[in-house]
């Protein structure tokens, strides 16, 4: 994916990209992801501008009060964005952005953004999402396995390998984490040679 810089936005995007970045220097969290949704509609393959706000995001997350009752309504987001995966892609990474505004950490939201980046010919969105999984929980060896697939997929050997090596760390009996990083340290070794 031709991943899109801050240079290669629009006069237009880049006064909303300032102003974003300034809102969350000023901990308008609120402000500041309206403005970076906005932004990533017109310019979703604007890595940089996804990656803030998913900080944002989470820091509010995290300032936000834990109400007693907090229940997610998000499955029924997640499944129409899952059946919009199959049509268009782009519009589903859309959705599942709603969902993530309030609930970053949403591990099923996430898995279907990564589904619909990958489907998009955006993998370091797809990358993107899983790493904000494994962020909550950074034991979670189903997403290191799949980060490190897509890693692979993506030519990135050298991530692949830290996966791999942190998969054989939580769970030394995972035999495929083995021999995968086996592998991956092998490809990494042929091109360090060349």
């Amino acid at each position: 994916m031709p991943v899109k810089t801050e240079k290669e936005l629009g006069e237009q995007l880049r006064g909303h990209w300032l102003k974003a970045v300034a809102a969350i220097e000023l901990r308008n969290f609120g402000y500041a992801i309206s403005l970076l949704q906005g932004i990533l509609r017109q310019e979703p393959e604007f890595l940089t501008g996804r990656q803030l706000l998913r900080r944002a995001e989470v820091t509010k997350q995290k300032g936000a009060k834990k109400a007693l009752f907090n229940v997610s309504t998000a499955s029924l987001s997640i499944m129409k964005a899952q059946r919009e995966l199959k049509k268009d892609p782009k519009r589903a990474v859309e959705m599942i952005e709603k969902i993530l505004e309030d609930e970053p950490y949403n591990r099923q939201a996430n898995l279907v953004l990564k589904q619909a980046a990958v489907a998009a010919g955006w993998p370091e969105i797809g990358v993107l999402a899983l790493q904000t999984v494994l962020e909550d929980k950074p034991d979670d060896t189903k997403i290191m396995h799949e980060l490190a697939r897509l890693y692979h997929d993506t030519g990135q050997n050298e991530q692949e390998l830290e996966i791999y090596n942190k998969l054989t760390q939580v769970d030394p009996t995972d035999a495929d984490a083995v021999r995968l990083g086996k592998d991956a340290a092998a490809r990494r070794h042929r091109v360090i040679e060349t």
